[in-house]
């Protein structure tokens, strides 16, 4: 993932679950240290939630963040492709990536360059999936 795709996400997340600044916390700092591991941005504000005991606003019961709510936080970035019956390609840099199967009709593709590391969701259209 890109520093600035990292520091979008991690914001938006922060903002909407925490009603946090990302400046307010150190996760600016963690970027080369969590994303270089392939932590995902979820994983590390619930890292740095445990440490410092933050509370959601939106879970009465504090879950922790999980990967359903990174896709909301990529779909609110308007990181979302709509796939046909291509192989899908990074739209950035044209290479190949890996991807996560998230449900029948959506994937989580991170681009394989690492010069670009672009980080994105598919969304198969209608008349494929069927």
């Amino acid at each position: 993932m890109q520093a600035s795709q990292f520091r979008k996400l991690a914001a938006y997340l922060l903002q909407t679950h925490y009603g946090l600044d990302l400046d307010d916390t150190t996760l600016s700092e963690d970027y080369s240290t969590g994303v270089a591991q392939g932590d995902r941005v979820f994983l590390l504000i619930n890292m740095l939630s445990n440490k410092y005991d933050l509370q959601r606003l939106d879970s009465k019961d504090n879950q922790p963040l999980s990967i359903f709510d990174e896709v909301k936080g990529l779909v609110a970035m308007n990181l979302t492709l709509v796939l046909g019956e291509q192989q899908t390609c990074c739209p950035l840099c044209g290479h190949r990536t890996n991807f996560t199967e998230l449900d029948c009709t959506t994937q989580i593709h991170d681009c394989m360059n690492p010069s670009c590391e672009n980080v994105f969701i598919t969304q198969f259209d209608q008349e494929t999936y069927q």
